[in-house]
Order: C-alpha cells, then sequence, then structure tokens
C-alpha cells in the first residue's frame, strides 16, 4: 500500500489466462481500456520471492506495451490504485535497484531481466 508499482498487476484467476489478466488489469486499474491484444506483447516469467517484503511468492507474467504517454489517458479508479506518473525508464531503474521505499520492491532476477528485455528494444 502507498507505494508506486509499475503499471498495472494482478493475479491469475481460474480459467483464465495471463494475457487476459493483463488486459484485464490494465483496464480496472489504469482505466486504458483501448489496446487491441495483438499490441500486448509477452516479455518473461519471472518467480517473485516477495514474502520477506510483506508479499507473497508467485510468478509473474510481464507483458509490455508500447504507447505514446499523450495519446494514453489513464483513469483511475481509486479502490487499487490512487495516483499514476510517468517517469523516464532510467530513473525508474534506479528506484528499484536502490530498493527506493517509495516503490515497490523486486527481487533481482526481475529487476535484470525486465532493464535487459527493454535494452533490447
Amino acid at each position: 500500500p502507498s507505494r508506486w508499482d509499475i503499471s498495472a498487476a494482478g493475479h491469475i484467476e481460474v480459467d483464465c489466462d495471463p494475457l487476459t489478466t493483463a488486459v484485464r488489469e490494465l483496464a480496472e486499474e489504469l482505466g486504458i481500456d483501448n489496446i487491441e491484444r495483438e499490441a500486448f506483447r509477452f516479455g518473461f516469467i519471472c518467480p517473485a520471492e516477495q514474502k520477506g517484503w510483506g508479499g507473497c511468492n508467485a510468478y509473474e507474467h510481464v507483458y509490455f506495451v508500447e504507447v505514446d504517454s499523450a495519446s494514453c489517458p489513464m483513469n483511475v479508479g481509486g479502490a487499487e490504485v490512487r495516483d499514476v506518473k510517468w517517469i523516464a525508464i532510467d530513473e525508474l531503474e534506479q528506484k528499484l535497484r536502490r530498493r527506493d521505499d517509495e516503490y515497490v520492491p523486486r527481487v533481482d532476477a526481475y529487476i535484470e531481466t525486465f532493464f535487459g528485455y527493454l535494452d533490447k528494444l
């Protein structure tokens, strides 16, 4: 609670697939519901061993969607997300690597894979 997180996240429901969950969570949490499923690119799966940080141990399925921030309005519902902001990717990397308390912590494997993926784009 009260931490910045990377875009949208959620748990996969029974009889649902990871991509459907990603599309649903983006709409529920950020009000972004105008992106076609085909625009989502699968990135990676990473074990998220976060129980020690107050989270849960799970596997994270990470998808990427490239959008222009000027043409991607967000409508925060308030139930799970109170505010949004765009930040530079290098600033995000610094904050996650330093384990900045204002951000949801990520395991090292996630950080390495996430930013490694972005470096290839």
